[in-house]
């Protein structure tokens, strides 16, 4: 006898189902059981973080921070550089402007 698991719903809206392996030849629940929690210990042992990454993690979260003060300063300096050159370029159009009338007027 297969033990079926029921696994969702396909494309056409139609239940489908998967067949559950047995743990042991002879399948019953004495021996899923046990299987069935070596396997969560297994899932759990690959999901604890090793003692160095804590370290990297703060590492890393350091340098991200450093690179947003160094991008937010940078783009400061842009945006300081990119008023200047308006202010200008502004006189320059100014200066075109007033030569301009002068040479209307004459």
């Amino acid at each position: 006898m297969d033990n079926i698991v029921s696994s969702g719903f396909n494309n056409n809206n139609t239940k489908t189902s998967l067949p559950i392996a047995p743990s042991s030849s002879t399948g019953t629940e004495e021996n899923v059981l046990p299987s069935m929690l070596e396997r969560i210990r297994e899932l759990e042992h690959k999901l604890e973080m090793p003692p160095h990454k804590p370290e990297s993690l703060n590492a890393a979260v350091s340098k991200v921070d450093t690179l947003e003060a160094e991008l937010s300063a940078t783009k400061k300096a842009l945006d300081e550089a990119l008023m200047r050159q308006q202010e200008l370029l502004d006189y320059i159009d100014g200066e075109v402007e007033a030569k301009f009338q002068d040479h209307r007027s004459n």
